[in-house]
């Protein structure tokens, strides 16, 4: 018996649907993902605004995380969560392909800690 949607009972049920496993799969993971205009156009829906306006709004929003992080500082968004960045240590790596061993070096990476309101929100 083969595994995933080629098994005999899935097939059967994805054939009810009309959909092959890889569109199916595909399709649940698109509806999960907002693109910045659909944010743009949800935001300006319940502010009340124009979509030119929330667009503002959203752009500014953004370059103040951008700037906050790449500065080494925070930024914290009640409900949301907090922006930051943290130090990565230089480390030795290796290369997967030819086994060499390689040196890694430090880097400043971004960090996002969500706030206690958005895991109660994501977990249902």
């Amino acid at each position: 018996m083969s595994r995933g949607c080629e098994t005999v009972r899935n097939s059967f049920r994805l054939q009810k649907r009309g959909l092959p496993c890889k569109q199916r799969h595909r399709r649940r993971t698109k509806e999960k993902s907002m693109t910045k205009q659909e944010l743009i156009k949800h935001v300006a829906k319940q502010a009340e605004v124009t979509t030119r306006q929330a667009e503002a709004v959203i752009n500014s929003l953004t370059a103040a995380i951008r700037d906050a992080v790449g500065a080494g500082g925070e930024l914290q968004i009640a409900d949301l969560g907090k922006f930051g960045s943290v130090e990565r240590a230089a480390k030795t790596g290796r290369n997967p392909k030819t086994g060499e061993t390689l040196q890694i070096p430090a880097r400043r990476a971004v960090r996002f800690s969500p706030a206690k309101r958005l895991k109660d929100a994501a977990a249902g």
